[in-house]
C-alpha cells in the first residue's frame, strides 16, 4: 500500500507540475496573478504544499521541491493558496485522469 500511496503523490506533483508549465508555456503570466490557487483531490499533496504535513519520502522530496521552485521562481505572485477537494467532488478531474491512464495503457 505504501508502494501505491507514493506513485499517486508523485502523479499528482507531476499533474500540478504540467499544470503550471501549461499555465506558463502559454503565456497566461503569473505576474498579473494576485493570488494562485491551487487545488486538488489529494489531501496529502495539498497538506504538504501547504506546510501543514512534511514530506518524508525522499522520492517524493524532489516533487514537492520542483513544484516549489516553480510556484516560487517562475510565478510572482502575492499569495498561493491550496485547498483540498475530495474525490467525490472532484468527479470529471477523476474521470479525465482515468481515461487518460486507460489511452496510456492502450498505446503501450
Amino acid at each position: 500500500m505504501i508502494k501505491l500511496r507514493m506513485v499517486e503523490d508523485q502523479a499528482e506533483y507531476m499533474g500540478l507540475e504540467c499544470g503550471l508549465d501549461f499555465m506558463i508555456g502559454n503565456f497566461v503570466s503569473c505576474n498579473i496573478l494576485y493570488v494562485l490557487y491551487v487545488r486538488g483531490d489529494s489531501q496529502i499533496v495539498i497538506n504538504q504544499l501547504d506546510g501543514v504535513y512534511k514530506v518524508r519520502s525522499p522520492n517524493i522530496q524532489e516533487y514537492y521541491n520542483d513544484v516549489k521552485n516553480k510556484i516560487s521562481y517562475e510565478c510572482d505572485v502575492d499569495d498561493v493558496r491550496y485547498r483540498h477537494i475530495p474525490r467525490i467532488k472532484n468527479w470529471e478531474a477523476d474521470g479525465l485522469a482515468n481515461e487518460a491512464i486507460y489511452e496510456g495503457e492502450r498505446t503501450d
